[in-house]
C-alpha cells in the first residue's frame, strides 16, 4: 500500500523522490520495485539514503510510515503481553 502511495506521488510530482542510479523515466515496474524497497527501508527505519523523499507530500508519507513502523510492533507486543497476563490470572 505504501509503495503504491509513493508511486502515485512520484507520478504526480516526478521530482518528489531523489533516487540514486535511476532516472525517473525508466519503466513503471522498475519504479514500483524501487518504492517497495523504499517501503521496507522506511518501515524498518533503516534508511540507506539511496532513495530520499524530497517533496513535502513524500516526506509526510515517509514519516507516517516510519511512525507506524515503530508503533505496530509496540502495540502488538503490548497486546500479546496483556493476553498472557489475562490467561495467567484466569488460571
Amino acid at each position: 500500500m505504501w509503495a503504491f502511495a509513493y508511486k502515485l506521488v512520484a507520478l504526480y510530482q516526478p521530482e518528489s523522490f531523489n533516487i540514486v542510479h535511476m532516472p525517473f523515466a525508466e519503466h513503471e515496474y522498475d519504479l514500483m520495485e524501487k518504492f517497495i524497497y523504499f517501503n521496507y527501508v522506511t518501515l524498518t527505519t533503516l534508511g540507506h539514503g539511496d532513495i530520499a523523499a524530497v517533496s513535502p507530500v513524500a516526506r509526510t508519507l515517509a514519516m507516517l510510515e516510519a511512525l507506524i513502523g515503530q508503533l505496530f510492533p509496540a502495540i502488538l507486543i503490548a497486546r500479546l503481553l496483556s493476553m498472557e497476563l489475562y490467561y495467567r490470572r484466569s488460571k
